[in-house]
């Protein structure tokens, strides 16, 4: 089997005004090209307003997503999406239970697509608000030694840090126990490989987070949806 695709995602959320409060709901994708795993991306995406992401590698193709959700009933939503690249262009339109995983296969794309509710969030306003984190793994692979990697979280809402090659940042959305990253920018400067591997794997890292913890040993752990350590962090006290 081919290796796993390494993938820069950047998600942005294009949101309007609204004087009520909409429901947010957290989906968490998997894409599947001829039977590999291409995409795990996690997104917020707030009721009836469109959210559009793009990822794409060096020398390939650029893959786009809009996603667009409309409450059906207490337990069940309609999701209108539009997957497309150079040679796929899937638009499904699904009626998916809450909570609940709904695969769909399209030629050869297979997706896999769960619909969560998304509690109040609490950006800016949480345990994680003004914090500093040095990176000490990532997916269970360490870090390369020596690399400055770390992850920042500021008191106006944003995530910022270093990769150990380049710097970013971007928005985030927390609440009490779960996370995801929205659109994340960097600088573009060339690295020893061993610090570009790292840096693709921390980015994709970042798209597949989305809870969060503090340990009682005070490390920050960052899973994906079925509780994979993406991230472990030692908190630095500035």
């Amino acid at each position: 089997m081919r290796m796993l695709l390494q993938i820069l995602l950047v998600f942005g959320l294009l949101v309007s005004g609204n004087i009520f409060a909409s429901d947010k709901y957290r989906v968490s994708l998997q894409v599947f090209s001829l039977g590999e795993l291409v995409a795990q991306p996690v997104m917020v995406v707030e009721e009836d307003q469109t959210s559009s992401g793009s990822y794409s590698m060096p020398g390939e193709a650029q893959y786009k997503f809009v996603v667009l959700i409309r409450p059906a009933s207490d337990d069940q939503v309609w999701v209108s999406m539009q997957f497309s690249s150079g040679k796929i262009d899937l638009q499904p339109n699904l009626l998916v239970d809450l909570n609940k995983q709904t695969a769909v296969t399209i030629d050869k794309t297979r997706l896999n697509l769960l619909v969560q509710k998304e509690p109040d969030s609490m950006s800016g306003n949480h345990a994680l608000t003004g914090t500093f984190w040095w990176v000490e793994d990532i997916a269970g692979k360490g870090v390369v030694d020596m690399s400055h990697t770390t992850i920042e979280f500021t008191d106006d809402g944003r995530v910022v840090g270093d990769t150990g090659c380049n710097r970013y940042s971007g928005g985030v959305e927390i609440t009490e126990n779960s996370i995801a990253f929205g659109a994340l920018a960097g600088t573009r400067k060339m690295c020893a490989p061993a610090l570009m591997d790292q840096e693709q794997a921390f980015f994709q890292s970042m798209t597949r987070v989305s809870k969060w913890e503090v340990a009682e040993t005070g490390l920050l752990h960052l899973r994906d949806i079925d509780g994979a350590g993406q991230f472990r962090a030692s908190k630095v006290e500035q």
